[in-house]
């Protein structure tokens, strides 16, 4: 039965379950009845209430090249799509739809310290930064030789016990005391 979905998993999906808006009301800023609105939309956009990659990528696309869109969604798939399915479904959307909305400048930067580890090991390298703050340069119209040389300089200033990486606590403490 493994990849086997079975009949009651598939209409559990299809309907809000008593069980979804509890837990999607204490883990997200949305009340019941906002969460039944987002569930009729999500329905309409995904009959299935599965939101696949390519979808999420359309969208993303609408507001960067299309290259862009497919690595940020990729990064963004890794921390989300938490059974690994390649799809959202609606609780999976709807995290990461409050973490957008709600989060606190902490929890937002967690979350990008978590985009930028493409590698998922804890730590960013330069090779991780470049890769994600190019990508940003580029769509500024900047060259990738003068992104990589600002990447190199904000890595330094990151680093802040010269190992290299940059910890998720050295991420976070370094954007928090920058003032720009």
């Amino acid at each position: 039965r493994i990849g086997q979905t079975s009949p009651m998993e598939v209409l559990s999906r299809l309907s809000l379950t008593r069980e979804d808006i509890t837990f999607l009301e204490k883990n997200t800023i949305y009340n019941e009845d906002q969460i039944r609105e987002w569930f009729r939309l999500f329905k309409l956009d995904c009959p299935n209430c599965m939101m696949e990659k390519d979808k999420v990528e359309e969208l993303y696309s609408m507001v960067m090249p299309q290259q862009n869109a497919e690595a940020f969604v990729n990064q963004m798939f890794k921390v989300y799509d938490k059974d690994g399915n390649g799809l959202l479904d609606f609780q999976e959307f709807m995290l990461l739809s409050d973490s957008t909305v709600s989060a606190t400048l902490e929890e937002k930067l967690r979350w990008a310290f978590k985009i930028y580890d493409k590698d998922m090991s804890g730590f960013i390298s330069v090779a991780e930064m470049v890769t994600v703050l190019g990508t940003v340069y580029g769509l500024e119209g900047i060259s990738q030789v003068e992104a990589t040389e600002r990447v190199e300089f904000i890595f330094k200033l990151l680093d802040t016990n010269g190992d290299e990486e940059i910890s998720e606590e050295e991420f976070i403490r370094g954007c928090l005391e920058d003032q720009e």
